[in-house]
């Protein structure tokens, strides 16, 4: 065998060593160096945090290296692990990066920085920055928007922008934050459309969410009610449409508490809850 052929199987055995793989990158000019076995390796909480050191050590230091290929790397070893919450220290770190290059970084590097965070929870001084800062991105903007849980510093922040009118092209996610402790009927003047999926991108239990969806099943319209009810896995919403749009039907709507009852009827034997 010959050295070329050697070099290639063993550099390729890499990939399933991370003790091995982390010891060979000593700088960020390595990340550069090995990203294509680094994109491919298997995921490990050691390589990401590894990694995450070097990126935000030599930010800190003010080196000049290639961000973007260095983030591109990180990110494809953190999607390898699938959607799970990283090590406190490790988001830490992936917060301390965001916030040296969200602000002044082409699109493709916040587009990046947003897709390490997306999913994580975050500390409270985080959420704060977050907050402070929300007017100068809509990468920013999207990071509160989607958190993963309720917060009551972002639900605060989403009251003050729905009051204020802000984010006006982002009204339903606003209005999906304060569904947490707001009932719908707070929102009145919202369209029908707004509300649904203001329902459906909040943080509510998926019988919560079926049960708002179907007061508004006389007013969406079939395309919103069929893709509502496909996701939540709840032909109950496309019934009471049926039944409310029928004259004969009955003489009078449900009562909220006979309402109840038909969700939680329905609801029974159901496999799928993607939105739960």
């Amino acid at each position: 065998m010959n050295k070329e052929r050697r070099s290639q199987l063993e550099h390729g055995l890499l990939l399933f060593e991370p003790t091995r793989l982390v010891a060979r990158l000593r700088n960020v000019r390595d990340i550069f160096e090995h990203r294509h076995i680094l994109k491919q390796a298997a995921y490990s909480v050691q390589l990401v945090e590894h990694l995450t050191r070097l990126i935000y050590e030599a930010l800190v230091r003010g080196e000049r290296f290639r961000v973007f290929d260095s983030l591109k790397v990180l990110r494809a070893v953190v999607l390898c692990g699938g959607e799970g919450q990283l090590p406190v220290q490790i988001v830490r770190r992936l917060v301390a990066i965001y916030q040296q290059l969200i602000l002044n970084s082409h699109e493709e590097v916040q587009w990046c920085l947003s897709r390490l965070l997306k999913g994580q929870r975050l500390d409270d001084d985080a959420i704060v920055w977050l907050v402070e800062h929300w007017a100068d991105s809509a990468h920013i903007v999207n990071r509160l928007l989607r958190y993963p849980k309720m917060h009551p510093r972002i639900v605060k922040w989403a009251r003050a922008r729905y009051d204020a009118g802000d984010l006006s092209e982002r009204r339903s996610e606003l209005i999906g934050i304060l569904l947490s402790d707001a009932p719908t009927d707070t929102f009145r003047g919202e369209s029908p459309d707004v509300m649904g999926w203001a329902i459906m991108q909040s943080a509510l239990p998926r019988n919560a969410k079926i049960g708002r969806l179907s007061t508004l099943a006389a007013d969406l319209e079939p395309d919103a009610l069929i893709t509502f009810a496909a996701r939540l896995n709840a032909p109950v919403i496309l019934r009471r449409a049926l039944r409310l749009g029928s004259c004969a039907s009955r003489d009078r709507p449900e009562t909220p508490n006979e309402l109840r009852i038909l969700v939680a009827r329905e609801s029974v034997g159901c496999d799928k809850n993607p939105e739960s």
